[in-house]
C-alpha cells in the first residue's frame, strides 16, 4: 500500500486584486475620455432653453404682475 501526499497551493490574491483595480480604473478613464470626446458632458439644455424662451433664471420667472396675484 502506497501513501500519496497531496500538496495544496496557497494562492496569493493580492496581484489579482491590484490588477483588477488598475484595469477597472483604466477602463473607467477610457469610457470617460470617449464620452468627453463626443461631447456628453457639455451643458446644452440651458442653451436650448435660452434660444427657445429667452432668458432663463429667477429674474424672468415672475415678469408678469398678474401671475403673482
Amino acid at each position: 500500500m502506497k501513501t500519496v501526499l497531496e500538496e495544496y497551493e496557497v494562492h496569493n490574491p493580492i496581484p489579482l486584486v491590484v490588477g483588477g483595480c488598475v484595469g477597472g480604473l483604466l477602463l473607467l478613464a477610457l469610457i470617460t475620455a470617449s464620452l468627453y470626446k463626443v461631447g456628453f458632458f457639455k451643458r446644452q439644455y440651458k442653451d436650448m432653453m435660452k434660444e427657445a424662451n429667452g432668458p432663463v433664471g429667477p429674474e424672468s420667472e415672475t415678469s408678469d404682475p398678474q401671475a403673482v396675484q
